[in-house]
Formats: structure tokens, sequence, C-alpha cells
């Protein structure tokens, strides 16, 4: 008999489970999203990073957060070569699930030595990236069963990000249309 639709039952349910955790972390970490998207208003402009898989989370989010331009400063991702440079009053969303990769610490140290707000979005709470970080939102990792690449960091950065365009949009009674208009 084929072993299939039992292993991918128990797949889904881990997920499941999983998914729950990240809504858990995150709604226990509300006053965190309250002082970043405070800081996001009044800054300068917002600059999001990460590398690789983590990397593509960050980008969406700088995509998803550009929607709202009329609302918000301006959103740069700084992957691209044609972008502002970052300043002291600006803000620095990384995300990085280990918080060990070279690529986004250099872009952390940077950006603290700019004087810019820097805020990590990571798994791990005491890495040495997180020195550089005003704010830091974790979230889970999912144990069991064995995730092939540490997909479960993007599935829940990709959560997060939903949930702040979300509340973001709503927070600030930004039109649907507002958003269409700047739609990629």
């Amino acid at each position: 008999m084929d072993e299939s639709p039992r292993q991918t039952d128990y797949m889904m349910g881990a997920y499941r489970t999983y998914m729950e955790d990240v809504f858990t972390s995150i709604s226990e970490q509300t006053e965190t999203l309250e002082r970043l998207y405070a800081m996001m208003k009044n800054s300068g402009a917002i600059h999001c990073y990460g590398f690789g898989r983590s990397g593509a989370a960050a980008l969406s989010l700088a995509i998803r957060l550009r929607h709202f331009c009329e609302y918000l400063p301006p959103v740069w991702w700084i992957g691209d070569q044609a972008r502002m440079p970052i300043r002291d009053d600006d803000v620095v969303i990384l995300f990085s699930s280990s918080g060990k990769r070279a690529e986004v610490e250099g872009v952390a140290q940077k950006a603290a030595d700019l004087n810019a707000t820097v805020v990590l979005v990571t798994s791990h709470r005491n890495v040495q990236i997180g020195g550089y970080a005003k704010e830091k939102i974790i979230l889970p990792v999912l144990d069991e069963p064995f995730v092939y690449g540490g997909g479960d960091f993007e599935l829940a950065a990709y959560l997060l990000q939903e949930i702040m365009v979300a509340d973001i949009g709503m927070r600030y009674h930004i039109p649907k249309e507002e958003v269409d208009k700047y739609h990629v």
C-alpha cells in the first residue's frame, strides 16, 4: 500500500499546527508591531533587505509597502542598484531566519553606523545581528517534521507581511483603489 496519502496528511497537519504557532507568536508581539508602524510612519524612508528566500520575503514586503506610497514614506529594496541611500531617520527592516548571513549583518552594521533604526525579523532571539536591532520580530521554527531547506521561516514571514499590510491599510484607512493604482 502506498504511504503517500498518509504522509501528505501528516505534513499538512504539521503545517496547520505550525501556522497556529505563527499566529500565536505574532499576536504576542503586537506591541512590537505597533512600535514598528509608528517608526515606519515617522521615518524618512523604509528599506527592506534579506538574502536568499528570506530576501524574497523581504522584497515582497517592500513591494507591498510601496503600494501605500501616498500614506507611508518612500520604500526601497536594498538589493536595487537604483535606490536612495540609508539615512539616519530611516527604518531598515531585515529578514534573516538564522541571523547569521554576513550579507544581512553587513547591512545591519551599516544602517546602525548611519543611526538608522534597524528592525530584525528572525527565528532566533539571541543572534549577533540582533545587537544592531532596535526591535526584533521572532517567528517560530517548525521542528518536526524535518523541513527541507528552511521554508518554514519564509512561510511565516509571508504571513507576517500579509498581517502587517492589512493592518497598515486598515489603520491608515487606505482605500483599495489607492493600492490598485500602485500595484506592480
